[in-house]
This record gives C-alpha cells, sequence and structure tokens, in this order.
C-alpha cells in the first residue's frame, strides 16, 4: 500500500511508512494517553508483502 502511494505522488517510500507509523503513534496516544510509551512499527520487508 505504501509503495503503491509513493509511486502515485512520487514521493520516497520510506517517508509514506515513517508518517503511517507517526499516524498511528499520535492516534494511539490520543486514546491510551500520552504518558504511556507508545511505539509504532512497521515491518518494511513484510508491508511490501501484504495483499
Amino acid at each position: 500500500m505504501a509503495e503503491a502511494v509513493a509511486t502515485e505522488k512520487s514521493i520516497d517510500t520510506e517517508i509514506i511508512i515513517s508518517s503511517m507509523e507517526a499516524a498511528i503513534q499520535k492516534a494511539a496516544k490520543t486514546k491510551f494517553g500520552s504518558e504511556n510509551d507508545i511505539r509504532a512499527k512497521i515491518d518494511r520487508e513484510r508491508e511490501n508483502k501484504l495483499a
């Protein structure tokens, strides 16, 4: 998915994935509280294999 968006928008795939991680992390902190140590990490190898 990230690769398709990156290609369509002519943006580096890493920027797309990093932005997705940041958005997921922000949403989780909003839901569960910013005092919690919440981190989001997308597996770059598996991301390309998901349908």
